[in-house]
């Protein structure tokens, strides 16, 4: 009896793991879209930003529990925060357009900046609710810098430039 709890638990790990994976590989699907088919606009539309965090916010606060822990998880943040961001700077180095490389330069001194604080707060954090909030939190505010309708980083840059 006691083995095949064990083994049930192993078997649930594992469907959490592979479930989790999926959402995250989803999410990066989504983001990728959202990057590759909408036109920048340079950020400056108010509306779009309120519109954007307004969504975040209710996306954090009030997707289920239960799917939000398999969505907001340090992966999903890794995949939009850090591996989809080099992908795109590495192909924008690769283009003979600077604009690009500004871009992604201006992602990156704000990106670094973020992964250096959430190392700090990862570590005051340690609460599964309160994670999962800070995760989607993250993962929105990483979006946010390079998602084409926003230019977050353009649009911090840009403000402490002035």
């Amino acid at each position: 009896l006691h083995q095949q709890h064990t083994k049930l638990k192993q078997t649930v790990a594992m469907n959490e793991a592979v479930l989790s994976l999926c959402c995250s590989l989803g999410v990066l699907l989504v983001v990728s879209l959202g990057y590759s088919c909408i036109k920048p606009n340079g950020g400056q539309c108010i509306k779009i930003h309120l519109v954007y965090f307004a969504s975040a916010i209710c996306l954090v606060a009030f997707l289920p529990t239960n799917i939000a822990k398999y969505v907001f998880t340090e992966l999903t943040v890794s995949l939009v925060g850090a591996m989809y961001p080099v992908y795109r700077a590495t192909r924008a180095v690769c283009t003979p357009d600077e604009d690009d490389d500004k871009e992604w330069l201006q992602y990156w001194m704000l990106g670094g900046v973020l992964f250096m604080i959430t190392t700090w707060v990862d570590d005051v954090i340690k609460q599964n609710s309160v994670d999962t909030i800070w995760l989607g939190s993250l993962l929105f505010i990483f979006y946010w810098l390079y998602f084409p309708l926003t230019c977050g980083a353009l649009v911090v840059y840009e403000k402490l430039q002035h």
